[in-house]
């Protein structure tokens, strides 16, 4: 089998946000936070703001033409007996002032453009449980949810640490996938899909080729009967508090699934390809254009390079 590490790398650097990038989504933090520290309104009733989300957790993948990044803002505030709804409102005047025409209700969010970045922003309202918990709206039911922002964080720093680096990378391959792809339904994304590969992906994987393959099998094994049943499995975040895939219709859990079950042969057929070019060129194929293709000027068998 051919692990392909400098390829993969060169891959990696393809599809991942540049540094570039990374300035632009810090910089819309910022612009945001500041924001709303100025406004007289809502400087009195928020307690802190912090960058959440794939960009955080180092997951997120670069912009395309028709795909800008995403960034997550956390406000935690000091609001008590507020309804989802009108925890929401709050924020009404704000969004509209600086971002008109740009901005729209999410079911658990405010999201916004930034156009001076080029980012899209979700803002995220959190409220303090009376143990000093945190929650989340759900605007589909009017209700507050548990949330644990940290604990997500957490969940992903120890898996990444567990898999040899390898898991954040496991998700921007499937991430891509799916974005490259024309027969994926609209959701799970974003962070369900994330939590997916967390709970597949194999702690005791040494290389990201290996990773693919086998959180592809490991998603068949554990959702296949789901998808064949027409129905959505129930799903818990980290810390608690709802169901990641409350979100996602069971149809289209089930095409999610079936289409990496798809993938998955041909990702187990690359992987254990011994000649490294064949190999090489049954991930391209799969993965799309961000992935090298061998060329004239590889040097098989050099140490450390693409052919390890």
């Amino acid at each position: 089998m051919a692990k392909l590490p400098g390829y993969f790398k060169d891959y990696l650097s393809a599809i991942s946000p540049t540094a570039e990038h990374e300035g632009r989504f810090s910089q819309a933090h910022r612009t945001l936070k500041e924001r709303l520290e100025a406004d007289r309104d809502l400087n009195p009733i928020i307690e802190k703001s912090f960058q959440q989300g794939s960009v955080r957790r180092g997951m997120a993948l670069a912009p395309t033409a028709t795909s800008r990044p995403d960034v997550d803002v956390v406000v935690v505030t000091t609001l008590e007996n507020e309804s989802p709804e009108a925890a929401i409102e709050r924020f009404v005047p704000f969004v509209r002032q600086n971002s008109p025409g740009h901005w729209d209700r999410q079911w658990r969010s405010i999201g916004l453009v930034d156009p001076a970045c080029d980012v899209d922003v979700d803002l995220v309202v959190m409220k303090r449980t009376a143990r000093g918990g945190l929650q989340v709206p759900d605007l589909l039911h009017n209700r507050w949810l548990d949330a644990d922002p940290e604990a997500q964080h957490e969940a992903t720093s120890l898996k990444n640490r567990v898999t040899n680096g390898h898991y954040t990378g496991v998700v921007r391959v499937l991430k891509h996938l799916r974005r490259i792809g024309d027969s994926f339904p609209r959701r799970p994304k974003s962070y369900p899909l994330e939590h997916l590969v967390w709970l597949a992906c194999p702690d005791d994987i040494t290389s990201l080729a290996e990773g693919v393959v086998r959180t592809l099998e490991d998603l068949w094994e554990r959702f296949g009967a789901h998808a064949q049943q027409g129905v959505t499995p129930t799903v818990w975040n980290h810390g608690g508090g709802h169901d990641v895939l409350d979100q996602v219709e069971a149809g289209d859990f089930a095409a999610f699934i079936q289409r990496l079950h798809n993938a998955e042969e041909q990702a187990r057929r690359a992987f254990d390809e011994a000649d490294a070019d064949a190999s090489a060129r049954l991930w391209a194929d799969l993965l799309g254009e961000g992935f090298p293709r061998p060329g004239p000027a590889a040097v098989p068998g050099l140490a450390g390079g693409r052919f390890g």
